[in-house]
């Protein structure tokens, strides 16, 4: 994930907006820089409009900021007449999503990080695991979410055992080495936990969509820990 918007997306940003009325334009910089301390260098009274002027005065902006901007310039005027500004926006959500302000990477970014750390050596589980915090951060597509987050512990309980096991098999023999070097009761808290996502996201995800927005976090931060635990947990029970 790029964590500084690119100078390329930057330049893609004033030909998508380039036809907004440049008063307009000024207007928005010079609310951002009044709210955020800031002088921008080009103003209404100085100059004409232009990509170097447009560019030079978002460089006086944070990340965030500039976010912020792109995002209020892109729903001037109505989607119907500037489909591209709803485009543009969608893609600037999409690929910077951890800029939203008050989003969920500022949240669970160390979440994120620290489960990535986990799953450095298990490929299969991290790939499905960094596509699941897209969806996350997109707040987008619950459905496929739940569904790729459960699917990133069943490849990452594969992938710690060495066996390509179906799913059941996977998961008996997982519980088999956690009962040899772990309490009974904690082992069974564990896999009853387990087995109730299990159903969870059968009932509720893969078979129908049927997930509540209120749900999300905690399945999200529930599957991160189910992830780090299954890596640690494992290497303890060896």
């Amino acid at each position: 994930m790029q964590t500084k918007i690119s100078k390329t997306f930057l330049s893609q940003a004033f030909i998508t907006l380039g036809d907004i009325l440049y008063p307009k334009v000024v207007k928005v910089f010079g609310e951002f820089a009044l709210k955020s301390g800031k002088e921008i260098p080009h103003t209404k009274s100085q100059t004409n409009f232009s990509e170097h002027n447009f560019l030079e005065n978002l460089d006086v902006f944070s990340e965030e900021e500039k976010f912020e901007i792109l995002t209020e310039l892109s729903q001037i005027g109505p989607s119907s007449i500037f489909p591209e500004r709803k485009l543009f926006r969608e893609k600037l959500h999409q690929e910077y999503p951890h800029l939203k302000k008050n989003g969920r990477y500022e949240i669970f970014h160390e979440t994120i990080e620290k489960t990535t750390h986990f799953l450095a050596n298990y490929p299969k589980a991290l790939d499905r695991y960094k596509l699941a915090s897209q969806y996350f951060y997109q707040e987008s597509d619950l459905q496929t979410l739940v569904i790729t987050l459960y699917n990133s512990i069943e490849e990452l309980m594969r992938e710690v055992q060495k066996r390509d096991w179906q799913w059941d098999q996977s998961h008996k023999e997982l519980k088999k080495t956690f009962e040899g070097k772990l309490n009974s009761h904690f082992v069974k808290m564990f896999f009853d936990l387990l087995k109730s996502y299990e159903t969870y996201q059968n009932e509720n995800a893969r078979h129908r969509n049927n997930i509540n927005a209120a749900e999300i976090e905690f399945i999200f931060e529930m599957s991160s820990v189910f992830l780090r635990q299954i890596v640690n947990l494992y290497k303890v029970s060896k």
